[in-house]
């Protein structure tokens, strides 16, 4: 029997108890990695296959202080992998090979970076502290880091026939609403964009006492949404069982939603500013009505 606050969806709401509900993970509790030895830099692991089940894209964090970075690396063609950068504090440069030479693009805060298939890193040339939201698509990963992990000693990428990394600045893509629950978003590593074909990155803003619909990420084609709260706090709500439950988030915190029906609202006096990613291509969303 539902609960008499349950409600009535058109489409109906999804929320099996042979679901898995959302995984809330706290940026806190997972440690920083050195994935990148040469170039110093440091990675969270945020949401990933072992910690949150995700199947099809994962999401992290990227730290440098200035002078540090990651190192040569490439995400290869053949496996079809993409990764999708976007900058939460600080600016840099980012490195890539083509035609025999290296090439520069400068980077800043809110800037979106989608990197494509050429042996590339990045560096913080500024002289704060640089942070960076990353997703990589599809799983499992399989990036070559040179002289690290993956490397069968065939050299860079540097072909002309390949494209260079997309720049996009969040200026550069209009303003999307979502549906009636006021949230706003940006989505400038979407596929209309940048070409992605496995994945997504986008940025959302709930300002107070506002935030998304009841929606659902189908089961039935693996979509999967993976978001960060860089700024701000408020509640995720989500049906199983006939019953709405709720937890709260925090700045730092990193959440797959998963296939029940949900809905997140700031639930707090500050903006909340979300970093999203999804998989794969393309979205197939259910927004509900009722």
């Amino acid at each position: 029997m539902k609960d008499p606050g349950f409600p009535n969806l058109r489409p109906p709401a999804v929320d099996s108890l042979e679901l898995e509900p959302p995984t809330l993970i706290h940026g806190d509790a997972i440690q920083e990695c050195l994935v990148f030895p040469q170039g110093g830099g440091r990675t969270k692991h945020l949401l990933t296959e072992e910690n949150a089940g995700c199947k099809y894209i994962n999401m992290g964090l990227f730290f440098a202080e200035p002078g540090q970075g990651s190192q040569w690396h490439t995400h290869p063609q053949e496996a079809e992998e993409e990764e999708y950068l976007y900058v939460l504090q600080g600016k840099g440069t980012m490195y890539y090979k083509q035609g025999g030479r290296d090439h520069a693009i400068q980077f800043k805060e809110e800037d979106a970076v989608f990197t494509g298939h050429l042996t590339h890193y990045v560096k913080n040339t500024g002289t704060e502290p640089l942070s960076i939201y990353f997703s990589i698509a599809p799983l499992a990963v399989k990036t070559i880091i040179y002289g690290v992990k993956n490397d069968k000693g065939l050299g860079y990428v540097d072909s002309v026939q390949l494209k260079p990394p997309k720049l996009v600045r969040r200026e550069d893509v209009k303003e999307t609403p979502f549906s009636k629950g006021g949230l706003v978003s940006w989505r400038p590593l979407y596929p209309e964009i940048v070409g992605g074909k496995h994945g997504r990155l986008g940025i959302a803003l709930e300002k107070p006492a506002k935030g998304s619909t009841w929606h659902t990420h189908p089961l039935e084609v693996g979509e999967e949404d993976l978001f960060y709260i860089h700024k701000g706090r408020g509640t995720m709500f989500y049906l199983q069982g006939g019953r709405v439950h709720s937890f709260e988030f925090k700045e730092g915190d990193a959440i797959h939603s998963h296939h029940l029906t949900n809905y997140t609202k700031n639930t707090g006096s500050e903006d909340v500013w979300i970093p999203f990613s999804g998989a794969p291509n393309p979205a197939q969303t259910i927004l509900h009505e009722g």
